[in-house]
């Protein structure tokens, strides 16, 4: 019988530290991406926002300017391409436009540098893991949300 009892006491110890380890999070040794890693993407259009208005305006993208995309390289180029309906309801892309940006240190503020030396800030709002949204420092009541 005092083996059973053992055997019976050994089993319930095993079993209690099996149920332990299965318990255990993988999840604690996965970091969260910084801003840098979430932002290096290509991002396409989904809608734009007028936040001066009453009510806000938000215009969602058509079947063709949801093609448009910013392009964050982890080298610090940007890469622009617009697409728009032209007069006939063609779907034409502007040139592609190529930038120098950097992220500010606390990850709010993308810094582009244009060709000619000029540079503008651009906001970010919010990002996350499949939206980014951002806004010229210059024109903060005219938002844009992006998608991966």
């Amino acid at each position: 019988m005092k083996t059973v009892l053992k055997i019976y006491k050994l089993l319930t110890v095993l079993l209690l530290m099996i149920s332990f380890s299965a318990c255990s999070s993988d999840d604690s040794n996965e970091k969260e991406p910084t801003v840098s890693e979430l932002l290096e993407n290509k991002w396409f259009l989904l809608e734009t926002t007028d936040t001066s208005t009453d009510p806000e305006t938000i215009e969602v993208a058509n079947s063709c300017s949801v093609n448009s995309y910013y392009n964050f390289l982890n080298d610090g180029t940007l890469l622009v391409q617009l697409y728009n309906l032209d007069a006939d309801e063609n779907c034409v892309s502007s040139s592609l436009e190529v930038f120098n940006y950097i992220l500010s240190a606390d990850g709010t503020k993308i810094i582009v540098e244009f060709e000619n030396g000029d540079i503008t800030n651009i906001i970010i709002d919010s990002i996350d893991n499949e939206f980014l949204e951002l806004y010229n420092e210059e024109t903060p009541d005219y938002r844009v949300l992006f998608s991966k």
